[in-house]
Parts: structure tokens; C-alpha cells; sequence
């Protein structure tokens, strides 16, 4: 993929800009592949909360309600990004963040979880979340007065601990997933170290779209790969599990291929409990988007985030869970991992990340892409 001359002119007249400049337009042979980069980069971590705490609260046995939660997670997050990305009026920061659903809120969400079990524990996380998004919002519109608590120093720590901590994850998910039963299995292993050499070497030994776009051809790699070895390996374990690396094409042949999302398919009640330990963690979040924010600026456009940006980013956050609490969906935030994919390609057009967010919301009308969600 050439970078495209600035001067270069479209069909109407308009001139093409480059993919490392946020607004502009680009060709959208260049665009789709560059938006589908950062969906599959974030497509199984943005679910991995909700499944974990659907587990909990016993709804995975609930086929169709916990396919139509997983459908929502993603038309959620797709609808809260094109907000962060061009913004309606205070609400977004049109910044280069892709939104999802947040596994910082984890642990106190398996608290209440846990606490007060099934339906009811879920319900109660959903008026939780409802509550603290309106907080975070508000606190959204006070950032420029309270930006001098947030120098460099203190976002930077930020952005190093979100990075550290994501570390676990890509081990975990490298090794087979936390939970699976063949962890650390040598084909997991040697397909995780697959996908990463394909990555590194187009990464720094290519130029053009296969560069840019090494994490879309790492992964597509990956697929083909799990798809052969199913065919020449067994891939059923001891216990009647399939195998961590085998791709189940059958459960998403299975699936219908539209479906219209439904709003509040369970509704939100309010436990003092879970709002005060679930307010915390919005704070916290609040703290988080900010790094994200500076890290993506800095890292993606080599300058500080303006408060303006800032302010809005965090708004959108608050507004942004209230909306997935309205489709029964757990709080989402800007996605650190997707910040990392900005300061690694450096590609923060906003035309590119459009197509990654209407990729999130075409996903959520299909439950062929929650399917594999039906264990």
C-alpha cells in the first residue's frame, strides 16, 4: 500500500490524505483492511468480560439470551467508537480510540456477581453501570480544571501499568486461554508462535499495506493454520472438549445470519452495593481513558492530547456505558489494546477506524459471529 499523495485527487474532485493523518479521506481499499485490523485485534477481548460473567451468573446455559448479550456487546461498542471518533456536540473526543467492553471492572463485577447470583447479579451490575457511566460523564466536563492533577508523569505511569497488566493476557491467550484445558499445549504454542512471526516479519521487512495491516495478515495466517492442522490433527480432548486452537466452523454454520438486536433484555435493578464498588472502578476507568488518550495522541500523532479531547473522551465513556447498559451490556471504555495496534502502525485515520466500528455493529447484527459463544 502506498501512502497516498496528499494531492492526489478522488472520483469527486476531493484529495486523498494519508492513513497517519486523522482527518482526511482515504481509498477504501485502504481503509477496510486497516478498520478489520483493529476488530479482530479487540473482537475476543471485547466479549471475554461479558462471557466471564455471564458464566458466573449462569446465563451461558441460556442459549438465546446469551447469544443476543454477546450481539449486543458488539453493536455497543461499534455505535459508542463512531461517537468517540467524529463526537456529538461535548460527547466524544474525535481521537483515534476504538471503544469495547472493559475487563478492568472484572473483579468487582464477580464480586457482585458472586454475591448475589444469577439473573438478579447481572441485573444488578447493569444498574450499576447505568449509575456510574452518568457519573464518569460528568466528571468528563471537569478535566480541563482538574488536568493539572494529570501531568505526563502520572498518564505515563498509566499507560506503562495498562501495558504491563496486558501482558498476562497475551500470555494467557498465547498458551491456549485462561481456563482452557489443553493450557500450554505445544500446538497452541506453535500456533501462537506462528501468528507472532508473520506479525514481526511483515511488520519490519515489508512496506505498504501488508506493514500496516501485519496484524489483519497475522491473524488471517492464524485461521488458515488452525483450519488445516483440524483437518490433519485430533482436536478432541480426553474430556470431549474441543482443543483450544481448533476453529468450530460448524456452530457458526449452524447460526442465522441476521438477527435485530433487542434493548434491555434484562433489566437493570439498583443494589447500593454494587453501585458504590462499581462507581470506584469508574473513577479509576476515568484515569485509564485519559492515559489511553495521551498514549494514543502522543504515540500516534507525536503531540500531547488537547483538553478538549481528553474531556470528551471521558464523556463518551460515561455516555457510552449508559447506552451498553441500555443493551444489557457490561460498561465499555477505549480499549487499550487498540492503543497499542495506533502506536505500533502509527495509522490514526479516522476514515479507517469509521470502517472498524461499522464491522463491530454489522457483527452485532449476525449471530454467525456470537455463535462460537454456544459452548
Amino acid at each position: 500500500m502506498k501512502r497516498p499523495d496528499a494531492g492526489a485527487k478522488a472520483g469527486g474532485g476531493a484529495a486523498y490524505t494519508s492513513p497517519y493523518v486523522f482527518r482526511g479521506r482515504i481509498p477504501l481499499q485502504q481503509a477496510i483492511p486497516l478498520g478489520l485490523q483493529h476488530v479482530l485485534a479487540m473482537f475476543v477481548g471485547n466479549l471475554t468480560p461479558l462471557m466471564i460473567i455471564c458464566g458466573i451468573c449462569g446465563i451461558t446455559g441460556m442459549q438465546e439470551l446469551y447469544v443476543t448479550l454477546l450481539q449486543n456487546a458488539m453493536l455497543a461498542a461499534g455505535i459508542i467508537t463512531l461517537i468517540q471518533l467524529w463526537s456529538i456536540g461535548p460527547v466524544g473526543g474525535q481521537v483515534p480510540i476504538i471503544m469495547g467492553t472493559s475487563s478492568g471492572f472484572l473483579g468487582v463485577m464477580r464480586g457482585v456477581a458472586a454475591s448475589t447470583g444469577g439473573l438478579a447479579g447481572y441485573s444488578a451490575i447493569l444498574g450499576a453501570t447505568l449509575i456510574g457511566g452518568c457519573c464518569e460523564a460528568v466528571l468528563g466536563f471537569f478535566i480541563k480544571p482538574l488536568r493539572k492533577f494529570f501531568p505526563p508523569v502520572v498518564t505515563g505511569t498509566v499507560v506503562l501499568s495498562i501495558g504491563l497488566s496486558l501482558i498476562a493476557v497475551g500470555v494467557n491467550s498465547f498458551a491456549g486461554g485462561s481456563g482452557a484445558e489443553d493450557f500450554g499445549a505445544l500446538p497452541n504454542l506453535l500456533l501462537g508462535l506462528l501468528v507472532l512471526a508473520v506479525i514481526v516479519a511483515l511488520k519490519h521487512f515489508t512496506k505498504g499495506i501488508t506493514s500496516t495491516s501485519c496484524i489483519l495478515f497475522g491473524i488471517i495466517a492464524g485461521y488458515i493454520a488452525a483450519t488445516l492442522m483440524g483437518l490433519f490433527m485430533p482436536h478432541t480432548l480426553a474430556s470431549g472438549a474441543n482443543a483450544a486452537w481448533y476453529v468450530n466452523w460448524a456452530k457458526i454454520g449452524e447460526a442465522e445470519w441476521f438477527s435485530v438486536p433487542r434493548i434491555l433484555p434484562i433489566k437493570p435493578t439498583f443494589d447500593t452495593h454494587a453501585i458504590l464498588s462499581i462507581l470506584i472502578m469508574f473513577l479509576v476507568t476515568a484515569v485509564e481513558t485519559i492515559g489511553d488518550i495521551s498514549g494514543c495522541i502522543e504515540g500516534g500523532m507525536g503531540r500531547e492530547a488537547t483538553a478538549r479531547e481528553l474531556s470528551g473522551g471521558v464523556v463518551c465513556d460515561g455516555v457510552g456505558s449508559v447506552i451498553s447498559s441500555l443493551f444489557s451490556s457490561l460498561p465499555t471504555t477505549s480499549f487499550s489494546q487498540n492503543v497499542g495496534l495506533v502506536t505500533m502502525t502509527k495509522v490514526v485515520n479516522r476514515m479507517a477506524l469509521t470502517c472498524g466500528a461499522v464491522f463491530l455493529i454489522l457483527a452485532g447484527l449476525s449471530p454467525k459471529l456470537a455463535a462460537e459463544g454456544k459452548r
